[in-house]
């Protein structure tokens, strides 16, 4: 299992809020400064962003992935209700709670058990998915950052994932015959499509791991 961060790259499907502070709003959303931020005018205002694709060697997702934004209004006094979690993946918005924020940047997140949608979370949708903010409120609104997190499995390619799944599948009950079904299992977590004769490789590395050959060198008397 790995962690990951995916940060803005560039502007996405929403551009309405202002840069503040910094070389562009995708640059001001993604440095982890205080110094930079983008902010609302006042009025109703939604941003997204195109983020970072997953490390190369992501296999599948594993549970939620958790949105975090660090936000605070421009002036202090009393919190307010007024920005909210923004994902949007294929056309569909998912927005969070109206988070009570006041003059202190705090993070918040929340936390996406699914995508937008209604659709489990894999490493495609990950990397379609875009990262944004919303603010209703009649107060100015500041974003420092925005990143999403999470966590994945590790792809050791398909031959090595499916060559463990038979270590512990086959040790529980199930027989040799149920080959394909681990391999369907696992082009529904991975993408990965083995062909036939990669399930016959792994099932003959698996038993040759199982009931090695042993050779016995008889030994001659004189």
């Amino acid at each position: 299992m790995a962690a990951f961060t995916i940060r803005p790259t560039s502007q996405g499907n929403y551009n309405a809020w202002i840069l503040g502070a910094g070389a562009s709003k995708p640059v001001a959303e993604s440095d982890a400064s205080d110094a930079t931020h983008i902010n609302t005018d006042g009025t109703t205002m939604t941003d997204s962003y195109v983020l970072d694709d997953l490390p190369s060697d992501a296999g599948y997702i594993d549970g939620s992935v958790v949105w975090n934004a660090r936000i605070n209004k421009a002036a202090g006094g009393s919190a307010v209700s007024g920005a909210q979690a923004l994902l949007r993946y294929s056309g569909t918005d998912s927005l969070g709670v109206a988070e009570s924020i006041d003059g202190t940047i705090t993070t918040f997140t929340e936390t996406y058990a699914t995508a937008p949608g209604g659709g489990a979370w894999d490493v495609a949708t990950v990397n379609a998915t875009e990262g944004g903010i919303k603010s209703d409120w009649t107060v100015i609104v500041n974003c420092y950052d925005i990143w999403l997190t999470g966590t994945y499995e590790v792809s050791a390619g398909g031959l090595v994932f499916l060559l463990s799944l038979l270590g512990g599948a086959v040790g529980s009950g199930l027989s040799l015959q149920d080959v394909p079904g681990l391999a369907a299992m696992l082009g529904r977590r991975t993408g990965l499509v083995l062909t036939l004769d990669e399930c016959a490789k792994a099932v003959r590395a698996w038993c040759e791991h199982r009931h090695p050959r042993r050779f016995l060198i008889a030994s001659r008397s004189a």
